[in-house]
């Protein structure tokens, strides 16, 4: 049996990625809750589940050999996900906690002023009336959790 990559997303996006993989003999496992997702036609094999839930796809995924999770998006929710299939197979990458560390930026900043970074001043708000009167421009509105 090759080894199988599982890979999230079935988009033009995630294209390269599936072909890659086949052209170096891997199989490809590929989830997209798109059933005409572009990369169906060319996976070894085809699962048609949303990527945004991890424990929706984990009994799918039970008893099959997967050698790495590659997720390519943006969505804070299929990053989540990859991140603990990565663990739950013992594959290689980023778990559950370093990846919401990255994911959350109040979490990020925090943790970087803990270990001696400097960082830019920053303030939460919920709402645009929780904040006014409160920040001096230039200012740089940012969502606090966001890929």
């Amino acid at each position: 049996m090759n080894e199988r990559l599982l890979i999230l997303g079935g988009g033009k996006s995630q294209m390269p990625f599936i072909l890659r993989a086949n052209a170096l003999g891997l199989d490809t496992l590929v989830v997209d809750s798109n059933a005409d997702a572009p990369g169906k036609r060319v996976a070894s094999e085809f699962i048609c589940r949303s990527i945004r839930d991890a424990n929706q796809l984990i009994p799918e995924l039970e008893g099959k050999s997967i050698a790495g999770v590659i997720c390519y998006s943006s969505h804070s929710d299929a990053l989540r996900t990859a991140s603990v299939l990565t663990e739950r197979f013992g594959c290689c990458g980023p778990g559950p906690a370093r990846t919401n560390l990255l994911l959350d930026k109040t979490l990020w900043q925090t943790t970087l002023e803990k270990a001696g970074f400097r960082t830019p001043q920053s303030a939460a708000f919920i709402g645009a009336a929780n904040g006014k009167g409160q920040s001096r421009f230039p200012l740089v509105p940012k969502p606090q959790s966001a890929a």
